[in-house]
């Protein structure tokens, strides 16, 4: 027969992993008030404050869970995506190096390496990650999007390109990668079949403000400066606070003669 305790942790670990993140918490809090130093307890309530947008508590959880167990490279990764949530790359690698240096077969670390290397501007670095997490898993497509990110951002249009139709052809509905492939396109020249990529990106996200504000950008090349401003209008308004939104929204009404 199990304990108390026993029963109490089987419980939160099956609301954790329906989902019922309230419900979850509340039962890992109450194997705490059992047993203060638990290691699932305090490891699983940080992450359920990453995940409810509280990284501060995240990391002050999950760190306590790394002191009980030094060795759990989830833990170590966990707190690395906490770390990277408050804006402290530079503290967030170190974790993900602690935790690859556990456990290096594991492609989801090494491509949260790879996003907070981008993160530091370590663009080559970052792609050189993803590689390894591909490597491991040919079928992560998360991986191959971002890959493709950063390639974009190297100027290496071509191999973002096929980087995201990878990523697209294992995840068809992926939002981001049509958004990405967008930029790819647009970044060889191609700005007309690039619009056909936001446009999918929309579709499956309608709130997605980047990719409003990149099909404006498209549309901003095309001479099509009208439609352009609308873009950005909508971009906008999804994010009040984008400030590369405004600033392109700047330029159409300029060409427009609309200087006020």
């Amino acid at each position: 027969m199990e304990t108390a305790l026993e029963t109490n942790v089987r419980r939160a670990m099956e609301l954790s992993r329906a989902g019922r993140l309230v419900e979850a918490e509340q039962a890992w809090l109450e194997v705490l008030q059992r047993q203060p130093d638990h290691f699932e307890a305090l490891h699983l309530l940080g992450v359920l404050a990453t995940l409810t947008q509280r990284p501060e508590l995240a990391v002050e959880l999950i760190g306590k869970a790394i002191a009980l167990r030094p060795d759990a490279a989830e833990a170590h990764n966990d707190l690395g995506n906490a770390l990277r949530n408050l804006g402290r790359f530079g503290d967030a690698l170190p974790s993900y190096d602690r935790a690859l240096a556990l456990r290096p077969a594991t492609a989801e670390i090494h491509n949260n390496r790879g996003n907070v290397l981008h993160d530091l501007g370590r663009d080559e670095a970052a792609v050189s990650s993803y590689d390894k997490a591909i490597a491991l898993r040919p079928d992560f497509a998360n991986a191959h999007n971002n890959r493709g990110n950063v390639l974009n951002a190297l100027g290496q249009s071509e191999a973002a390109l096929a980087s995201c139709d990878r990523a697209i052809a294992l995840r068809p509905d992926f939002a981001e990668a049509h958004n990405n492939r967008g930029n790819a396109l647009s970044g060889l020249g191609h700005c007309e079949v690039a619009l056909s990529s936001y446009d999918q990106a929309i579709g499956l996200r309608p709130d997605f403000a980047e990719a409003h504000n990149n099909l404006g950008n498209a549309l901003y090349d095309l001479g099509q400066f009208e439609a352009a401003v609308a873009a950005y209008d909508t971009a906008i308004a999804l994010r009040p606070d984008f400030a590369d939104a405004y600033s392109n929204r700047g330029n159409p009404l300029h060409d427009l003669g609309d200087f006020a």
